[in-house]
Parts: structure tokens; sequence; C-alpha cells
């Protein structure tokens, strides 16, 4: 896919992640494809890591059903931040929803 966009990748630091377990990566946001960069890193690793994102990401049919089949989890941002937790760490199934997939 990246070489069809003319794109080259370098990954560096991708081995800090650990292979199994949990792990939180940031990124800045710097494009919609971001998230397929960063996904590369837990490819790296040998491991498929879920994302935290935007509700709103959520809403097309099509998208909506990929990215919960895939277990990302959404974030409802216009809540205050105290609450933006608790759709990740609510429930039980959350919690093994967003440990990944090793």
């Amino acid at each position: 896919m990246f070489r069809g966009l003319g794109l080259r990748v370098e990954l560096r630091g991708e081995e800090h992640p650990p292979t199994t377990g949990g792990a939180v990566i940031a990124s800045n946001h710097l494009s919609f494809l971001d998230f397929t960069f960063l996904g590369l890193v837990g490819v790296e690793r040998g491991r498929l890591d879920r994302f935290l994102c935007k509700e709103s990401v959520f809403g097309p049919p099509v998208v909506g059903w990929a990215m919960r089949r895939m277990g990302h989890l959404s974030v409802d941002l216009p809540r205050p931040p105290a609450h933006a937790h608790r759709p990740m760490w609510g429930t039980g199934e959350a919690r093994r929803k967003a440990s990944s997939a090793n």
C-alpha cells in the first residue's frame, strides 16, 4: 500500500514496545494514515495493537463495523477529560479488548 502511494516508511524505536502485555504508544496526529504507521510498530513486534479513536470514526456503518471487529475503542471527546477513560476501563470486556492480541 505504501509503495503505491509513493511513500517510503522508516521505523525507528520499534524495538522498545514489549512483545506481550500492555503498552501505550502515543503519536502526534499528522494525517489520516497515522494509524497504519503506528500499526506497523505492532506488526514488527509480532502483535496487533488496538487504538483509541474519537467516537465519530465509528459512525459510518462499514468503517464502524470494521473498527469494532478489530477491537478498537471509541472515546467520546466532548466529555470532560475525567470521563475519557471510562469507555476503555469501564468493563472487563473493554479491558480485554484493549489489550493487544498477544
